[in-house]
């Protein structure tokens, strides 16, 4: 490489438009709704039988809210 330049976000900052960030809710389709719904009946199931422990409560947190966006990949 007979040119480089290393920048770094502080460099160029003053020069980047705003940043804005919007939030738009999405509806789940019947057979996403289905699943996610039948994997909260499991977790439900899963608390019931290990009430206290937090760590059941933290993976089936975690589960449900990663659930709408990766449903084949648990």
């Amino acid at each position: 490489m007979e040119l480089g330049a290393f920048v770094s976000l502080e460099d160029i900052s003053d020069a980047l438009p705003s940043y804005e960030e919007e939030v738009l809710s999405v509806e789940m389709d019947s057979a996403l709704g289905a699943a996610y719904r039948g994997l909260e009946d499991d977790i439900k199931a899963a608390l019931e039988e290990h009430h206290g422990n937090q760590s059941v409560v933290s993976t089936g947190l975690n589960a449900l809210m990663l659930y709408p966006d990766r449903p084949f990949h648990l």
